[in-house]
């Protein structure tokens, strides 16, 4: 596989870089809830590159996929991310290395370990347990409006978006310098 280049998300360092993309994925979640969709879009618009396909495709993830409250939609837009810039390509299906498919994902786990880090689980629930002090049935009307009213999209998984969507890029960040590669923030690859 061959390495994307990556220039600093147009001239920011990595903590600003990072820091946008948690003030983007804040702002989007938000406004437009959805926390899968919002980390793609705040990672997205912090590298300067939007992918509506992409973008699409991560709308099953949110809630904890479909609103069922199990893995945390973020996380799977974050590790969509990951794997979107260091993923197998179709062209590489039968050619990847060994080596080109453990670096994708140890940034996979990477992101992962510094999820756990500080909500201790990747399920939508238990982090809704840890950021409200309850769980929500989110198919519920009178539950999904107890989630909103209790700050669901004002700081609460709004928090978990600007987290992920910083980790994402810090990851991205890390491997790149790691690698002495440059992130091309003009245009997705693919």
């Amino acid at each position: 596989m061959q390495s994307k280049e990556v220039q600093n998300a147009k001239g920011l360092s990595r903590a600003e870089a990072a820091q946008k993309a948690y003030d983007l994925g804040y702002e989007y979640e938000g406004k437009y809830g959805a926390c899968s969709q919002c980390t793609i879009l705040a990672i997205m618009d912090t590298l300067g590159r939007r992918n509506s396909d992409v973008f699409k495709a991560s709308f099953g993830f949110a809630g904890g996929i479909a609103g069922l409250s199990k893995m945390c939609g973020a996380l799977a837009a974050g590790i969509m991310m990951i794997s979107l810039e260091h993923g197998r390509e179709l062209a590489n299906l039968t050619s990847q290395t060994e080596e080109e498919r453990r670096e994708c994902l140890q940034m996979v786990r990477d992101l992962h370990d510094r999820y756990l880090e500080e909500y201790s689980s990747i399920e939508c629930a238990d982090v809704h347990q840890k950021i409200f002090g309850r769980t929500f049935d989110q198919w519920d009307s009178q539950e999904f409006a107890e989630f909103l009213r209790l700050g669901g999209h004002v700081d609460k998984c709004t928090a978990v978006v600007g987290n992920v969507a910083r980790w994402t890029l810090e990851t991205l960040a890390d491997h790149a310098a790691k690698s002495k590669i440059l992130i091309d923030m003009e245009g997705y690859h693919g």
